[in-house]
């Protein structure tokens, strides 16, 4: 196992995915309901009503006033994203907390690296993937 085997590392990526999907559907509900909750606060509760702002101060300050709540709102998107991503890393081997399934991720017949791959691949890109996808869920 000296050398890189693209098929034993998909078949291995795909098996160490189907044992964590259960905390991958969990993290992309409470990720989708924290943006949620968030874009909620920052345009509708936070501040005036856009129609009250229309009425008593016209057009263009209910444009610029609503333009600044949804920028506040891109702004923590951002910082969101940023604390997934640490949450990421810190999530590398989670899926290893007891000892039958730390003694089944060992006794896989693949690479130490590809396992280090495989982990790293699924914990901080595909954690990528369900935050971007959490916010874009509340677009559409």
């Amino acid at each position: 196992m000296k050398t890189f085997n693209l098929n034993r590392f998909s078949q291995a990526l795909k098996c160490q995915f189907l044992v964590l999907r259960k905390t991958w559907i969990r993290l992309f509900g409470i990720f989708t309901l924290v943006m949620f909750m968030a874009d909620l606060f920052f345009t509708r509760v936070q501040g005036h009503n856009y129609q009250y702002m229309l009425e008593e101060w016209g057009a263009a300050y209910a444009y610029q006033r609503y333009n600044s709540y949804v920028d506040q709102t891109v702004v923590f998107g951002v910082i969101f994203f940023c604390f997934s991503m640490l949450f990421g890393a810190s999530f590398l081997f989670s899926g290893m907390k007891d000892t039958r399934k730390r003694s089944a991720f060992l006794l896989w017949p693949v690479s130490n690296m590809e396992k280090y791959a495989i982990n790293l691949l699924l914990s901080v890109l595909w954690l990528a993937v369900i935050t971007i996808g959490a916010s874009y869920s509340l677009i559409g």
